[in-house]
């Protein structure tokens, strides 16, 4: 089964072409598809691997349907859909890294001989933002660092350059993707986080979703998206992990959850 996409993102061609040579990187003895010479791909996979948003406190979901909202190269995808997803809805605005997560997941939907990394879930990819409503904008991106493409702020102005992009919102792309329900939203968007989550004010508030929300990217975060998601359903309980793969490696989230989301099947 091949990933479907959804939307239709604003592509410059011109731009898209010069950020199109991919790489298949070999990092632990995991196979990926990345931007060649991009730093991040290794940090992506490590990342994933070193358990950046496991949760052991709440059961592990199966069958769940999830958002992927700064999907990347897939690697937080294709976690899901080994697991047991029934369907992943992965969003990533940046084009070459976008080409990356759909042959990730590509790979991740085909029936190898060890059938232990297959998955059977649905994958549905789209090239575009996750915002507060529909829009189009421009992502500072950084050849060499892909994950730090950012709608609200530009790292290294030296490196950065600007794509334009089209923006949505979650709300809409769960209708767009018929998905019964959205059991888990992960939100790792540079800054974004708190327009992505206003544009996911309807699917919080009908299923009560288990949220994973980066609080790395601004000084504030953690008060700032914590008390947003209580604002749109005050039900959360919410708690800040941390996680360390190495001295440069480390990051946290917080995880907002209630008693409907810790069921494993919702």
């Amino acid at each position: 089964m091949e990933p479907r996409t959804i939307g239709t993102g604003t592509e410059d061609k011109r731009k898209v072409k010069a950020t199109m040579a991919l790489k298949e990187y070999e990092i632990n003895g995991e196979h990926w598809w990345g931007p060649e010479g991009d730093y991040d791909v290794s940090f992506a996979v490590l990342e994933q691997q070193n358990g950046a948003y496991k949760v052991d406190f709440l059961p592990e979901l199966k069958n769940h349907y999830v958002v992927d909202c700064g999907a990347h190269i897939g690697t937080f995808t294709v976690d899901q859909l080994r697991k047991g997803a029934a369907g992943v809805i992965a969003v990533e605005p940046n084009p070459s890294v976008y080409e990356a997560l759909r042959k990730n997941t590509e790979r991740a939907l085909e029936k190898p001989h060890d059938k232990t990394s297959w998955s059977s879930g649905e994958c549905l990819s789209t090239q575009q933002a996750c915002w507060s409503g529909e829009t189009t904008m421009n992502l500072m991106v950084d050849p060499e660092f892909s994950g730090a493409g950012s709608l609200t702020k530009n790292t290294n102005v030296e490196r950065t350059r600007p794509v334009h992009v089209q923006c949505t919102t979650v709300d809409d792309l769960v209708e767009a993707s018929e998905f019964p329900r959205i059991d888990l939203i992960k939100m790792d968007i540079e800054g974004s986080e708190q327009h992505a989550l206003i544009g996911a004010t309807k699917t919080i508030q009908r299923w009560h979703p288990r949220l994973l929300i980066a609080i790395e990217h601004g000084p504030g975060d953690e008060l700032l998206l914590s008390s947003l998601v209580r604002i749109l359903y005050r039900g959360y309980s919410i708690k800040k992990l941390e996680w360390q793969a190495s001295e440069k490696q480390k990051g946290s989230v917080i995880v907002c959850w209630t008693e409907k989301s810790t069921r494993g099947k919702l």
